[in-house]
C-alpha cells in the first residue's frame, strides 16, 4: 500500500496514542500555526476557527433527506473531522486524503470503510457501540470521498473537455490524466503548511526523483495574477506532479479554490464540492444497498436502529 515516496505517510513519524495531554498539546499548537503562518487551506476545511466547517456542511446537506437523527449525523461528521486530527492516527496516511497520487489505494480504502461497515451491520441490533462505530467509520470513508474532490484536477478534467459535471464512477478506472496533489509530510512541524513551496518539491522528489514538478517560476507566475480559465486549466492538466498547495480547492481562498468558472458562475472550491455533496449522498446510498443484502430481513430494523438517537 505504501511506496517510497516522501509524502504524507512517513516512517520517522512517531504518531500520538491515547495520550489526552499530548493531543490537546498537538492541537494547541497547531491552531497556534495556523493562526500566524499558514495558508488557508485544510483538506476542504475541518474546522470552524480554520476556513470553516466545509467537510461537516458537506455531509448534513448531502444527507439532510437520509432520515438520520442529529446524534447519528453528528457521529458521522464526528468521524469525519477524526482524519484531520493531527494527534490522531490517520493524519497522516496519504490515501485516508486522497493525496499523493493514490488513487487506487483512495478506492480500495472507500470499499473496505463500506464493506466493513455492512458486516459490523449483522451484529449491531443489540450494540449501541457497534452502531456509534459503524456511524464513525462511514464519516472516516467520507472524508476520504469528499477530499478527492478538492485534492485532484478531476474538476479541472471535466471543465476541460466541457463535461457535464458529475461524481466519480468509482467502479471504473479513472482516466490517465486525473492525479491527486502531493503532500510534504515528516512530522507535525516538518510538513508543507510551515514549508515553501521549493522546498516540499525538493523533499518529495528526493523521496522519488521520478516525480517532475512545474517549475518554481511557472508556480510563481500564477500568483496574484490575472490568469485566464484556459491557463489555469492548461496548469492543472499537465502531466506532472502537483504539491497540495497547488491544486486543493479546500476553500474559496487558495489558489485554485477561488478560481471562477465562467460557464458555471461559480468558484472551483464550490464546483468540487457540489460534487462532494453528490457523491456523498451516493456513497450513503451504497451502504443502505450493501446492508440490505448482507442483512436480509433484518435490514429496515437495523437502518433505523442506525439512523435513530441511541438512548443506551
Amino acid at each position: 500500500m505504501h511506496d517510497n515516496h516522501s509524502t504524507r505517510k512517513s516512517t520517522s513519524h512517531v504518531e500520538p496514542r491515547g495520550n489526552s495531554f499530548g493531543r490537546l498539546t498537538a492541537t494547541l499548537a497547531l491552531v497556534a500555526a495556523f493562526a500566524t503562518t499558514a495558508p488557508a487551506s485544510t483538506a476542504f476545511s475541518t474546522y470552524k476557527w480554520f476556513g470553516g466547517a466545509v467537510h461537516r456542511s458537506i455531509i448534513k446537506e448531502a444527507l439532510k433527506d437520509k432520515g438520520l437523527s442529529k446524534q447519528a449525523l453528528e457521529e458521522i461528521c464526528n468521524g469525519c473531522d477524526a482524519q484531520d486530527d493531527p494527534g490522531g492516527k490517520n493524519f497522516s496516511v496519504s490515501q485516508y486524503h486522497a493525496c499523493d497520487n493514490k488513487i487506487a489505494e483512495t478506492r480500495q480504502f472507500l470499499e473496505q470503510v463500506l464493506n466493513q461497515c455492512a458486516e459490523q451491520a449483522k451484529t449491531c441490533e443489540n450494540s449501541a457501540a457497534a452502531r456509534r462505530n459503524i456511524r464513525r467509520r462511514l464519516g472516516e470513508g467520507l472524508h476520504a470521498l469528499q477530499d478527492f474532490y478538492s485534492h485532484s484536477n478531476y474538476l479541472e478534467s471535466l471543465l476541460s473537455a466541457q463535461k457535464p459535471l458529475v461524481p466519480v464512477d468509482w467502479s471504473k478506472p479513472l482516466a490517465a490524466d486525473i492525479s491527486t496533489c502531493y503532500y510534504h509530510y515528516e512530522s507535525f512541524l516538518k510538513q508543507e503548511y510551515f514549508e515553501r513551496r521549493s522546498r516540499a518539491v525538493f523533499k518529495l522528489m528526493q523521496g522519488d526523483s521520478r516525480l517532475k514538478f512545474h517549475s518554481q517560476k511557472e508556480y510563481q507566475a500564477r500568483l496574484g495574477k490575472d490568469l485566464t480559465e484556459k491557463q489555469v486549466l492548461d496548469y492543472a492538466m499537465e502531466p506532472v506532479a502537483f504539491t497540495h498547495v497547488e491544486l486543493n480547492k479546500d476553500n474559496a481562498k487558495t489558489i485554485e479554490g477561488k478560481v471562477i468558472s465562467q460557464e458555471h458562475r461559480k468558484s472551483y472550491h464550490q464546483l468540487a464540492r457540489d460534487l462532494a455533496a453528490a457523491d456523498t449522498a451516493l456513497y450513503f446510498s451504497r451502504f443502505e444497498e450493501l446492508l440490505r443484502q448482507v442483512t436480509m430481513e433484518k435490514a429496515d430494523k437495523i437502518l433505523t436502529l442506525l439512523k435513530v438517537e441511541d438512548k443506551s
